[in-house]
């Protein structure tokens, strides 16, 4: 059996393979984040997120600590976002 092995930071595997990326995230209403598939919360609360096909967003309500929630991030909003420590899995 051989098994190839993809070059870091190449995210080969498509939307299943693990993050190649990690980022900071700040909430903001206006800021767009790029390549987030996936938002990781540190500190459990309220995540408002507006995911890339939709134009308003949507508040997932007391996500715990340690949760990662699966989602193509447009935006994680300052506005209803009390969860913070907000990773994006890139």
């Amino acid at each position: 059996l051989t098994m190839a092995i993809a070059p870091i930071g190449t995210n080969v595997g498509g939307i299943n393979a693990s993050a190649s990326q990690l980022i900071s995230i700040t909430p903001s209403d206006s800021t767009d984040l790029t390549g987030v598939r996936a938002v990781y919360v540190g500190v459990a609360g309220d995540i408002a997120i507006m995911a890339i096909g939709d134009s308003v967003a949507v508040t997932f309500k007391n996500c715990p600590t340690g949760y990662q929630l699966d989602v193509f991030a447009k935006h994680v909003m300052s506005t209803n976002t009390t969860a913070t420590q907000l990773v994006g899995l890139i």
